[in-house]
């Protein structure tokens, strides 16, 4: 809105603009967080787990608890909970099968690493690849 008070002033009124930021929570657990934000402003959720669960993630992947951000759109996002397994996820070491080039298997599921021990120079076919000991 602007008023012309004379002719060299001016006077405008300046409505700012906010945005709103709505979260939810998955079962086992609640957030805190949720509101309307200055354009600018920080903004920081919170997941609370119930006893007996444990925060994951919120719905657009992020991973931070509390999760900070600049408030620059509408948001709304939820955070998801689970019950711990008490398992932890491990990765297997790679192992290979070794052939001769007239394809006779020389070793099976060894280790990727230490396929080529004990074996004399030649070429051998490792997991389906031509690699050579020299």
């Amino acid at each position: 809105q602007v008023e012309a008070v004379d002719s060299r002033e001016l006077t405008f009124t300046v409505k700012p603009v906010y945005y709103t930021v709505t979260v939810t929570a998955d079962e086992g657990g609640s957030v805190t967080g949720a509101g309307s934000y200055r354009k600018g402003s920080e903004v920081m959720l919170t997941a609370l787990p119930e006893d007996g669960y444990e925060f994951l993630r919120w719905s657009d992947g992020t991973t931070a608890n509390p999760y900070v951000f600049t408030a620059t759109k509408d948001v709304e996002l939820t955070a998801e909970f689970a019950v711990p397994t008490g398992l932890t996820e491990v990765t297997a070491p790679q192992r290979a099968d070794v052939y001769s080039l007239t394809g006779i298997l020389l070793k099976k599921q060894v280790l990727l690493k230490e396929w080529s021990r004990k074996l004399p120079p030649g070429i051998y076919i490792v997991n389906g690849q031509p690699r050579q000991v020299r």
